[in-house]
């Protein structure tokens, strides 16, 4: 199946969680980084459990320090 990843199209097995997703867009899963699943912040405790469906749109997003 096809999603979206921060724009850009990333091909999934059918039922892939977040933590796939984002294993194979190569995003390591550390802290200061949230997922978004359709608008819907997904908790980091619920990334391996919570199942992509086709088309789904991923937004990624890294905190960075700075000022």
């Amino acid at each position: 199946m096809d999603v979206f990843i921060n724009n850009k199209t990333v091909s999934l097995p059918e039922d892939a969680s977040v933590s796939i997703a984002l294993s194979h867009a190569n995003i390591v899963a550390q802290r200061g980084v949230a997922v978004a699943v359709n608008n819907t912040v997904i908790p980091n405790s619920e990334w391996e459990k919570y199942t992509l469906k086709e088309r789904d749109n991923v937004i990624v997003i890294k905190a960075t320090q700075g000022g």
